[in-house]
């Protein structure tokens, strides 16, 4: 793996981070994580600190802004320039780490819609999308855990695109819905999957150091907005499916 390919994997693993389904809920993280899926959505991406400020990291950066893998924007609200990857480079990037494609994540969007539609529900619970036939109380590191991570691999490339957005209850059942972009996505035409994996073991390493560091400074560090509580857990009526 070059360097530029580990600074894109930290990249995606900071990215993954932030939308990745919270289960268990409270005012820190939950004020913590909607800031910063509403920045990475609306603000042009994550701030560049939550990498570090290594000097070698920013050269990087500046190679990578010039083969034009990631945009950088700056907006006056915020301290820290925004990074956010490129198509190409998120593509290169989940398939050197082994993970499901940006393909993969609009096959989850088509899927929740259907069943939602089926159901004329919003929510659709994670047992449904894993063909269970209800909502099971799951062991960490379990084989019913693994399969529900597989869920949430594959649905992080269509929350990161603010094509679906995920919500648990208080007993730490996650559901999904489609929003409006992830409509319009599916009007279009899918996205390809790469001809050929990539993966690299060291990739999946930088990538899983960097989504664990940051997923720690968001269930951890205070708020910066105090007053803001963040998501509110669903109903657990969201279980009850048809």
């Amino acid at each position: 793996m070059t360097p530029l390919e580990s600074a894109t994997v930290s990249i995606l693993g900071a990215q993954d981070a932030i939308f990745s389904p919270l289960r268990d809920i409270d005012r820190i993280a939950g004020s913590n994580f909607l800031a910063a899926r509403v920045d990475f959505l609306t603000r042009g991406g994550l701030p560049i600190h939550s990498q570090g400020a290594r000097q070698a990291f920013a050269r990087q950066l500046e190679e990578l802004q010039r083969q034009k893998l990631v945009t950088v924007s700056r907006q006056r609200r915020t301290m820290f320039p925004m990074v956010r990857l490129s198509l190409l480079a998120e593509t290169l990037a989940r398939s050197l780490c082994g993970l499901p494609s940006i393909a993969a994540g609009w096959v989850t969007v088509e899927r929740v819609a259907e069943l939602a539609d089926a159901a004329g529900r919003e929510w659709v619970p994670e047992f449904v999308l894993a063909k269970w036939p209800g909502p099971r109380a799951v062991k960490p590191g379990s084989a019913d855990m693994r399969e529900l991570v597989l869920i949430e691999d594959m649905a992080l490339p269509a929350l990161a695109r603010g094509w679906i957005d995920s919500n648990a209850t208080a007993l730490r059942h996650v559901c999904y819905r489609v929003l409006p972009a992830g409509r319009n996505a599916l009007m279009e035409t899918a996205p390809a999957d790469p001809k050929k994996s990539l993966f690299e073991e060291s990739a999946l390493n930088a990538y899983q150091l960097s989504f664990d560091v940051q997923r720690h400074t968001l269930m951890t560090s205070e708020p910066a907005n105090q007053r803001e509580i963040g998501e509110l857990p669903l109903s657990t009526e969201a279980l009850c499916w048809p």
